[in-house]
């Protein structure tokens, strides 16, 4: 128990939290950029427990029931249990965090687990290459409702989607997908609280609200959509009441780690004073001939990736700087803060210019969704013949049409829909 609260207090040093846009960074860029969202606190703590032998996984509640937000911490096996803990945000003791309230309102949490499991938690889903487990009895009371789908003649309808939805940010978010089995039903442990229901197949649906711990069993009918157009619905969405999850902490204990906490700070805030600084940027901007201003934004924004910044502008000719600034502004400040030398030059040197006002966001922008940055630009040029790239040029079509040719999609091995590498794809044939 000592050791895994000891990462954590690790990780404070390294990073705290901050928002930032929807690409989760790796461990080590958090660490290189001294703070992360909660995801990527979370998944650099997991990391940084499993690192020194101590199992450790993320936990993940997509949306609170009670406000609009969602979360993610870790759990770490401690003497064979389960405990939570809030990622770079030590405590005292485990199972104390700044959440323990509204965990104990949250009405569905998980975590994936690699491979097949055959653990104690409900299985959520299972992909070829990990299992998602509910793991909301681990915080909450929960209980169990089943749905049961049937068609208009009252038959149950087998293979019928059903989304199990919370309202959250004005809208009914799906925060868990089933499958209706041969009898035409499909089941989830829940906190107990409200949800809608809706279920799905063949261009028909129904939905119903459901409340957890009220009744065992819904029955949704399915119907074209003309049985509920123009109609209005009205429904009490009640989140679980509120709990709290008890904390057995001494007043010593809390002071101690706040001690602890404030020394983190300084360890933490000793790095940040290694970053660029605006008279740095200023003087570098005097030497390489950019504008004072646009260099200061990218160059404070890179934090401790600057080193990797400064050198791509140094080793770029003074022809091509202006290009390069370009460059650096098309790309997101988090990919600033961890994108190296060899893929902005790839995407500098390899982006052929075609004097169009769509040029920078289109062509030199490296970026397509929100993918990790890497270099492909001279890749492609040197394995698609002079021909063809002419071709392509002159009929994008025919490029459309090779690569649904020639490129296999196969979602059931990136369940998860992570965004392989072009030159990965190029190669595997696959994505």
């Amino acid at each position: 128990m000592d050791a895994a609260l000891e990462v954590n207090h690790w990780c404070h040093e390294k990073a705290v939290y901050r928002p930032s846009d929807i690409r989760t960074r790796s461990p080590l860029a958090t660490v290189k950029t001294a703070f992360g969202r909660c995801g990527e606190e979370s998944t650099f703590t997991v990391a940084a427990l499993r690192a020194v032998g101590i199992p450790a996984r993320q936990v993940y509640t997509p949306r609170w029931a009670h406000t609009d937000d969602n979360h993610a911490w870790v759990e770490t096996w401690v003497d064979g249990k389960w405990y939570f803990l809030g990622a770079c945000e030590p405590e005292p003791v485990l199972n104390m965090a700044w959440f323990n309230a509204p965990v104990a309102r949250g009405m569905l949490m998980r975590a994936k687990v690699f491979g097949k499991y055959n653990g104690p938690e409900d299985i959520m889903k299972e992909t070829t290459g990990y299992t998602e487990v509910n793991v909301t009895d681990n915080y909450t009371t929960t209980a169990n409702v089943t749905i049961l789908v049937v068609d208009k003649n009252d038959k149950p309808v087998e293979g019928a989607l059903v989304e199990f939805k919370i309202y959250n940010y004005a809208e009914f978010f799906s925060v868990a997908k089933k499958v209706t089995e041969k009898e035409g039903t499909a089941t989830l442990s829940g906190g107990k609280g409200d949800m809608l229901v809706w279920a799905s197949k063949d261009g028909e649906f129904g939905f119903k609200k459901v409340t957890f711990g009220k009744k065992d069993t819904y029955k949704i009918t399915l119907e074209d959509e003309a049985v509920v157009r123009g109609k209005i619905f009205d429904f009490d969405i009640i989140p679980p009441k509120k709990g709290l999850i008890p904390i057995d902490v001494t007043k010593e204990q809390k002071e101690e780690n706040a001690k602890r906490l404030a020394e983190e700070d300084r360890i933490r805030q000793a790095y940040e004073s290694t970053f660029y600084t605006a008279e740095k940027a200023a003087d570098l901007a005097k030497r390489l001939s950019l504008d004072k201003d646009a260099l200061t934004h990218i160059m404070l924004e890179s934090r401790g990736n600057w080193k990797e910044i400064r050198q791509f502008l140094r080793d770029t000719p003074i022809k091509n700087r202006e290009r390069a600034m370009a460059l650096l502004n098309v790309i997101s400040t988090k990919d600033l803060k961890d994108t190296e030398v060899p893929v902005l030059q790839d995407h500098l040197k390899y982006s052929i210019n075609t004097k169009s006002e769509l040029f920078t966001e289109y062509i030199l922008n490296p970026r397509v969704a929100n993918e990790l940055l890497t270099p492909y630009k001279a890749f492609f040029q040197k394995n698609i013949s002079k021909q063809e790239q002419q071709a392509y040029q002159n009929n994008p079509q025919k490029l459309f049409n090779w690569v649904k040719d020639n490129i296999k999609i196969n979602p059931k091995m990136n369940p998860q829909r992570v965004a392989i590498m072009p030159k990965g794809v190029w190669k595997s044939r696959v994505a």
